[in-house]
Parts: structure tokens; C-alpha cells; sequence
């Protein structure tokens, strides 16, 4: 990444290597209260191997090393939930949903690398953060109704709030390393939306 800037360098590198597992269960056992939810948590890992092939790279030990790095996507651990009630005489809808993201690495992953000359040697400030930016946890939740139903409980109309990010905390998603520019989540975002059915 150019530094103070948004400008992404192409760059291949000789191989990469992505691995992990996933588990996921529903809750189906409360389905005649109007109670659904689900749980599902991956474990990832993500590993690119130099030297690079091709592209436009800073640091020279990326043409000549041959050792494994963490890729910036590289979120270990990842954990999603929600849950639903809605209410089938009025067509009243509620759920609440949360994440939990580990944290993405932050440059090599905190590993000791060479800086061409007169270039700042960033390992130490990268290992004082852990390697990583900060795990983060996000909230959120749902409100609906269902108006103008026909004798069949079909909605002709529905109306909709949804707040992501209900708590407003703004996180660091991923970061090059501790001395460029990081991104960020969203804040809280609202919206409402109207369905008409025919």
C-alpha cells in the first residue's frame, strides 16, 4: 500500500495456502413459539509464501525470502450468532444479531523482517501490538411488522428497521502496519425498508 493513500499495488506472490473448519447450528426446536436462531463459528487461517512472482513491492525481502506470512484477510477466528421472534397473529418481528472477529494481522503478522536502507525498523512496534489489530465485537437488531395481510397471513406490506453496529463503535478491520493508515467499520448505520407484495 502507498503510504497516506488508498492506492492497493498489485503484487502475486509464489504460493498461498488457505485452511480452517466451520461449525454451524440451528435452533429449529422453538419454531412453533416463533423463535429462530443460529450460531456459527470458523477457525481460518490464511498464509501467503514469498518470494513474489510479480507486482510492485517495497521491501526487498519479499524477492529473495522464501518463509510464510500471515495474509491481511488472515482473521483466525470468527463467531456469528442471531436470533428471531416473530409473532404470527400480528406479524410483529424482532432479532438481534452479533459478531466477533479475532483480528486481522498487522504488517508480517509481528515477525522480524530486513528494511532497505535509511528505512524505519518497524518490527518491535508491530510485536508490542501483538501482531494483529484488536479483536472486535458488533451488535445488532431488527424490527418489522407485517401490515394488509390477506386470509392466508400472506403480508401485502411490511415495514422494516435494521441497526448495524448498534453500539456505534467504530474498529479497526485490517492495517498494513503500525506506521500506515488503517481501515475502518462503518458506524451505526440505519435503515428502513418497505416491501410491497402482490
Amino acid at each position: 500500500m502507498w503510504p497516506d493513500s488508498r492506492i492497493y499495488s498489485y503484487a502475486s506472490f509464489d504460493r498461498a495456502r488457505a485452511y480452517g473448519l466451520e461449525a454451524k447450528t440451528e435452533l429449529v426446536g422453538m419454531l412453533k413459539y416463533g423463535v429462530s436462531g443460529y450460531l456459527n463459528y470458523a477457525l481460518g487461517r490464511v498464509n501467503l509464501y514469498n518470494p513474489v512472482t510479480g507486482g510492485f513491492i517495497t521491501e526487498a525481502e519479499h524477492l529473495t525470502g522464501h518463509e510464510r506470512f500471515p495474509a491481511p484477510m488472515d482473521q483466525t477466528h470468527t463467531l456469528t450468532a442471531g436470533a428471531t421472534w416473530r409473532h404470527a397473529r400480528s406479524g410483529v418481528l424482532a432479532g438481534l444479531t452479533m459478531e466477533y472477529g479475532s483480528g486481522t494481522p498487522i504488517g508480517h503478522g509481528g515477525g522480524a523482517h530486513e528494511h532497505a536502507a535509511g528505512e524505519a525498523d518497524h518490527a518491535d512496534a508491530e510485536a508490542a501490538e501483538g501482531g494483529r489489530v484488536p479483536g472486535h465485537f458488533m451488535a445488532g437488531m431488527s424490527l418489522g411488522i407485517d401490515l394488509r395481510r390477506d386470509a392466508g397471513r400472506r403480508s401485502r406490506l411490511s415495514l422494516r428497521l435494521d441497526v448495524e453496529n448498534l453500539t456505534n463503535r467504530v474498529y479497526v478491520i485490517a492495517q498494513d502496519s503500525a506506521f500506515s493508515p488503517a481501515q475502518f467499520s462503518i458506524p451505526r448505520l440505519v435503515s428502513i425498508t418497505a416491501r410491497v407484495g402482490f
